[in-house]
């Protein structure tokens, strides 16, 4: 079994950070840089849309909404990259802002990340569509056959409509939870499709290749640090640690308790009460990653997690 990080209710707690002031003052520090980081890149991209003649090559309602679809599209894929950096599991980030407070950081980027890709398709449609004298469904299904990255376009879109839907409260409390996980998945599809639409075909990035040159790098770091914090960073820890639930035990109706053994537990600085991501690597729950806090105090030999059957992945860990 594996685990992807310790999880912490309050940003700090259980890491080797200065106490007090001086502790503080560490994770001001940290949160200035993450948000200098994402301004400075908002803002060469407003100043590229700018070059790019944003506001100068209006002169109608054509024009007009041309370059608000181009700045809405510009944005929607910069939040989507924003949304793939705040879950990757990033260090600087957890212990500047902390994982409670990126998850609601997620949620509210993801419905701002859909309302921008939604403005970018019907604002480019309606200013393409007033240029061309034609409708919208008309110019919409030029689009689809004089553009063949159009289609994967679409079908990116939908994916990441997909997603943003499955996300919203009331929809994801009717979902399975390995449903909405599925969909999840089809994120990074989308991100990809979003860049073979964005970079190699679109007008702004074909006659520029600075820009050009500048999104490839934004999207190849993304790339990178979801890999490495999302994808190797728990892999390193699973061969490290070597993980393994050594006893289960029943506490009551639908309440087990793992006790779950490995090597080195005393470097996690591990504490009561935080919360990990666990991943139990049998044939039937590889797939998913479930948050469980750990209910007793660690001896550096063992951890403990408690269970409720709450849904189909936690009724079948006993």
């Amino acid at each position: 079994m594996s685990f992807e990080g310790i999880r912490v209710r309050e940003p700090g707690v259980g890491l080797s950070l200065p106490r007090g002031a001086a502790r503080r003052a560490v994770k001001t520090f940290q949160r200035w840089i993450v948000w200098a980081v994402f301004s400075v890149i908002a803002t060469v991209i407003s100043a590229m849309w700018l070059q790019g003649g944003g506001i100068t090559s209006i002169h109608d309602w054509a024009t007009l909404f041309t370059s608000i679809g181009r700045i809405t599209g510009l944005f929607g894929a910069y939040l989507l990259l924003v949304q793939l950096l705040l879950l990757a599991r990033i260090p600087l980030l957890e212990r500047a802002i902390g994982f409670d407070r990126l998850t609601g950081i997620h949620r509210a980027n993801g419905k701002w990340c859909l309302y921008l890709i939604l403005g970018h398709i019907g604002f480019i449609t309606a200013g393409y569509a007033m240029t061309d004298r034609l409708s919208i469904p008309a110019e919409f299904m030029d689009f689809l056959t004089l553009y063949p990255d159009m289609i994967w376009a679409t079908i990116g879109s939908l994916m990441i409509v997909a997603v943003a839907v499955s996300s919203f409260v009331v929809a994801r409390r009717r979902l399975r939870y390995e449903t909405w996980y599925f969909v999840h998945l089809m994120a990074y599809l989308g991100v990809f499709l979003a860049w073979f639409h964005q970079i190699p075909s679109g007008n702004e990035f074909i006659t520029n290749p600075v820009a050009a040159a500048a999104w490839t790098a934004l999207y190849l770091v993304t790339l990178q640090l979801v890999i490495l914090f999302r994808f190797g960073q728990p892999l390193v820890r699973t061969v490290f640690h070597r993980l393994r639930v050594e006893e289960v035990i029943e506490e009551g109706p639908g309440v087990v308790s793992l006790r779950i053994t490995g090597r080195h537990l005393r470097w996690l600085n591990a504490r009561a009460g935080q919360f990990f991501l666990w991943r139990f690597l049998d044939r039937e729950r590889w797939r998913e990653a479930h948050p469980f806090s750990l209910s007793a105090a660690p001896d550096g030999t063992s951890l403990r997690i408690t269970v409720k059957a709450l849904g189909d992945f936690s009724a079948n860990l006993g």
